[in-house]
């Protein structure tokens, strides 16, 4: 907007430095026509250049950030940052969307990193407990051949026991 102020001031102060000469003043109108005509012409010309030059900078700029965030709506990362090439409110846009490309970039690669971690000690520990199955299973067998074992004793203890009480009789 600025850009386009001061070329409207520029031209309306060369439009005036070309009637306001006390010359071209006292030839007449006719004379203040032909030497402003082709002044006019050209500052119409020139303020449709730079209004056509800033228009079609910012569609482009608009243009690689709808790129840059259909990239990031896809979850593509792997693009590289759009180059700020504005000191406007467009540089400090771009400048930001890279800033929240890189850290999405970071919190994904955290969270697949933390994700592998979770899948690794999740099959350790899957590992860990059919090892501890099978040892409770193992356990388990011992305590049934150990209580068939303290039975036979026990059984051989009551026959000592009653052997033992036939002879005192």
């Amino acid at each position: 907007v600025l850009t386009i102020v001061f070329a409207v001031l520029g031209c309306i102060a060369l439009i005036l430095s070309v009637v306001l000469q006390p010359m071209i003043i006292a030839s007449g109108v006719e004379v203040i026509m032909q030497r402003i005509i082709p002044v006019l012409v050209f500052a119409i010309a020139y303020i449709t250049f730079v209004m056509w030059c800033l228009v079609s900078d910012v569609q482009a700029v608009i243009k690689d950030i709808r790129v840059f965030t259909k990239n990031l709506a896809r979850k593509n990362y792997s693009f590289e940052d759009l180059p700020p090439r504005h000191r406007s409110e467009l540089g400090v846009i771009i400048r930001d969307m890279n800033n929240i490309k890189a850290e999405t970039s970071r919190v994904v690669s955290e969270i697949i990193n933390s994700t592998k971690t979770t899948v690794k000690q999740s099959d350790d520990l899957v590992a860990n407990m059919e090892l501890t199955q099978k040892n409770v299973k193992n356990i388990a067998g011992s305590v049934e051949s150990i209580k068939g074992a303290i039975e036979n004793q026990s059984a051989g203890v009551q026959e000592s026991n009653a052997s033992v009480e036939q002879i005192m009789q």
